[in-house]
């Protein structure tokens, strides 16, 4: 039986999971997927710490894998290396990727962006029902970001800049704000927020990206939207007043496992070895 050694790795927390590839040698079926075991825990704030935290559990098994495949929050260059994040400040510039496969002795991996894997995930988990070509989806939680997957690839741009919801802006008093301000929840958890201004930030994410992209369906996933009622129920009440039903706008199947299941689809899929979708360094 072959395994593979799935990693999540976001701002808050960290997951590592063992998963059987015994029953889905072309990712057809995520419902087949069985996952041996998984751990959760907070995201250490030094890289350093990371990988230890990952390499003291997978020892712990004391199972062999064949192939590593990482979910990573921020911007990563094709080196495995981090260069811009909002939370893992330490982490810039650390040689992650390289340290923990060589920490872990496995030289076969795969990595990509948190919100690509989780994407993937969501696009797999609904192909049954979907009957669709894409869907959009969109991932509010300590940090903020979406993804486009179209016939079960992820859309990216040469530049590598695709959909980054953290970078979008819009006016307030003749000055340009961070959307992040009002529905990050890193920011919400640190600051007293109207809420009606958050909700209706999303809704203008939701139409503004529909006529962009024009998804087939759109998901959302991360924790703001745990607490659907919080900010998703009423934001997609005021978007389906401009969109009149054109799209639908479902929560995550897979939730927070939604980026184990998708770095399954990286490395089943092969979309880019040993690389993230990124800048160049």
């Amino acid at each position: 039986m072959k395994n593979i050694l799935a990693i999540d790795i976001g701002g808050t927390k960290t997951q590592v999971a063992i998963v059987s590839t015994a029953n889905h040698p072309s990712f057809k079926d995520y419902k087949k997927i069985k996952i041996l075991h998984h751990r959760k825990s907070p995201t250490p704030k030094n890289p350093n710490e990371a990988i230890n935290l990952i390499f003291n559990f997978y020892k712990s098994l004391n199972i062999n894998v064949e192939k590593m495949s990482i979910s990573l929050p921020g911007l990563w260059n094709d080196k495995g290396v981090l260069i811009e994040s909002n939370f893992l400040k330490e982490w810039i510039g650390f040689p992650f990727i390289k340290k923990l496969s060589k920490k872990l002795d496995i030289k076969k991996y795969t990595y990509e962006t948190d919100v690509i894997c989780g994407g993937l995930g969501e696009y797999y988990a609904h192909i049954e029902t979907l009957h669709a070509m894409s869907l959009l989806y969109i991932n509010l939680g300590t940090g903020v970001g979406a993804s486009l997957i179209r016939d079960g690839k992820p859309f990216v741009s040469k530049s590598g800049l695709t959909l980054r919801l953290q970078k979008m802006i819009f006016p307030n008093e003749n000055k340009f704000i961070p959307a992040t301000n009002l529905i990050s929840g890193g920011y919400l958890s640190k600051h007293k927020t109207d809420l009606k201004k958050s909700q209706m930030q999303l809704a203008c994410w939701l139409v503004n990206l529909y006529y962009l992209f024009a998804p087939d369906l759109i998901v959302l996933n991360g924790g703001l939207t745990y607490d659907w009622d919080l900010i998703a129920k009423k934001a997609i009440t005021l978007a389906k007043k401009e969109l009149k039903n054109k799209v639908k706008i479902l929560p995550s199947k897979l939730k927070e496992m939604a980026p184990i299941y998708g770095a399954l689809v990286i490395t089943y899929r092969s979309f880019r070895t040993n690389a993230q979708l990124a800048l160049p360094s």
